[in-house]
C-alpha cells in the first residue's frame, strides 16, 4: 500500500550518479593541480594524487552504502571520517591538494546530520592553516595564503552544505513521490480490472436470471398446467414428471450460477453477511444445511474480502456438485497476522494424491497467492473435505 515507504536510498536514481561525476571530476582536476603547483607548493606529489584518487574511488565504491542517511550511526561516522583523514593526508603530502575541498563538502553533508557536517566542514576547513602552522609556524610565507582560505571555507561551507542537503532531500522525496504514483496507478488498475470483472460477472447474473431461469421457471408451469389434463396412469404423465423434475433442478443450478455472479458486497454487507446470504442461497437450492460461523474481524482490503467470499462460493460450488454432503460449516476466523476461511463438508470426499484439482480450486490458490496467502485442501474417500485459506492481514 501506499503507505509503505520503500528504502529509496540514494545508489537508486541519477542524483548520486551526478554526485559521483562530480566528486570524480573535481579528484582529477586536484591531482592536475597538485603536479601543476608543485615549483610554488612542493610536495610528494604522487603520493599526494593517489590518496585524491583512492578518496574519489572511495566515495564511489561505498559511499552509496551512506551517503543520504545523515545518521549518527557507526558507518556513516567511519565513513566521514575516512574521508577527511585521507584528505588531510593528501594535504600534507602536497598543498596542491587543497583543491579537492569542494568534493569533500558533499560526501560529508550527503552522509551525516546537519550540525555533524557542520562542525566537520569547518574542521576540514582549518586544516590548510592548521598544517602550515604546524609544518612553519605563524611566520610561514604561506600563512597569510592559508589563512584566508580557510576563513573563507568556514564561512561557505555550511551554505554548500545546505544547497547539497537540500538537493538530496528533494531528490528522495522526488524519488518517495514517483514510487507511491507507480503503487497508486498499480492499484487503480487492479481496481478498473476488478470493476470490470464485477460488472461483466452482474450482466452475466441477469441474463441467466432473465432468460435460461425463467424459462425453467415457465417450463415447469405448463407441466403444473399440463397434469390436471393427463391421466394419473400411464406413460404421458411420467414423462411429465421427468419434464417437471429435471426442469427443477436446473432451475436450481440457474439460482446457485446467479447467486455465485452475484457482485460480491453490497454497501451494507460485512463480509460474514455476504457469506451468510451465499449460503442460505446454496441451502434453499439444494437441501444441504449450511451453517456460518462468523468471527469478530478486523477492516479487511477490498481484495481480501473478494477473495474469501469468491472462496466460500467456489466451496460450495463445489460441494453442490461432487461432494454429495448433507452438512456444510463455514467459519470465518483470524489467526496471527491471518484471517482463514475454514470450509468443512460431511461429503464422499476424494483422494488428493489421484483426483486432479479442478478450475474452482485453482482459482481460489491463484486468488489467495496473489494477495500473499494460501489454500490447502484436506479431503479422503468418504471423510468429508475441508478447504482453508489463509490470507496475510
Amino acid at each position: 500500500m501506499i503507505g509503505l515507504e520503500p528504502a529509496v536510498g540514494p545508489r537508486t536514481g541519477p542524483s548520486t550518479r551526478v554526485w559521483d561525476v562530480y566528486v570524480a571530476a573535481v579528484s582529477v582536476v586536484a591531482v592536475a593541480m597538485v603536479f601543476v603547483l608543485d615549483d610554488n607548493f612542493p610536495g610528494n606529489e604522487y603520493a599526494a594524487a593517489a590518496v585524491l584518487i583512492a578518496i574519489s574511488l572511495c566515495a564511489m565504491a561505498f559511499g552509496g552504502r551512506w551517503e543520504g542517511s545523515h545518521s549518527y550511526g557507526p558507518g556513516p561516522v567511519a565513513y566521514a571520517t575516512a574521508v577527511m583523514s585521507a584528505f588531510v593526508v593528501a594535504l600534507w603530502l602536497a598543498p596542491g591538494a587543497l583543491v579537492m575541498l569542494p568534493a569533500i563538502y558533499p560526501l560529508l553533508f550527503r552522509s551525516l546530520p546537519i550540525p555533524a557536517a557542520v562542525i566537520a566542514s569547518a574542521v576540514i576547513s582549518l586544516a590548510p592553516v592548521t598544517l602550515v602552522v604546524v609544518a612553519d609556524g605563524v611566520g610561514s610565507d604561506h600563512f597569510t595564503l592559508a589563512l584566508v582560505i580557510s576563513a573563507i571555507s568556514v564561512v561557505i561551507s555550511p551554505l554548500i552544505g545546505v544547497a547539497i542537503t537540500w538537493s538530496t532531500e528533494s531528490n528522495r522525496a522526488q524519488s518517495l513521490l514517483l514510487h507511491e504514483l507507480e503503487t497508486s496507478r498499480g492499484q487503480v488498475e487492479q481496481l478498473s480490472r476488478e470493476a470490470g470483472v464485477a460488472t461483466e460477472r452482474a450482466r452475466l447474473a441477469r441474463e441467466i436470471h432473465d432468460t435460461i431461469a425463467q424459462g425453467f421457471t415457465s417450463i415447469i408451469a405448463l407441466a403444473q398446467a399440463l397434469d390436471r389434463d393427463i391421466p394419473a396412469d400411464g406413460p404421458a404423465r411420467r414423462r411429465l414428471g421427468l419434464i417437471e423434475s429435471t426442469a427443477r433442478e436446473n432451475l436450481a443450478e440457474a439460482r446457485v450460477m446467479v447467486a455465485e455472479l452475484t457482485p460480491s458486497l453490497g454497501s451494507q454487507d460485512s463480509l460474514a453477511d455476504a457469506i451468510t446470504r451465499h449460503a442460505e442461497s446454496a441451502s434453499a437450492a439444494t437441501g444441504t444445511t449450511v451453517r456460518v460461523n462468523p468471527s469478530p474481524l478486523p477492516a479487511l482490503p477490498t481484495a481480501t474480502e473478494v477473495a474469501l467470499l469468491r472462496a466460500a462460493q467456489e466451496g460450495l460450488s463445489n460441494v453442490r456438485r461432487h461432494a454429495k454432503a448433507t452438512a456444510v460449516s463455514i467459519t470465518l476466523s483470524t489467526e496471527t497476522n491471518a484471517v482463514c476461511l475454514r470450509l468443512v463438508d460431511n461429503g464422499i470426499g476424494f483422494d488428493p494424491t489421484v483426483t486432479r484439482e479442478g478450475f474452482g480450486l485453482q482459482g481460489m490458490r491463484d486468488r489467495a497467492a496473489q494477495l500473499g496467502g494460501s489454500v490447502t485442501v484436506e479431503s479422503s474417500g468418504g471423510h468429508g473435505t475441508t478447504i482453508l485459506m489463509r490470507v496475510p492481514l
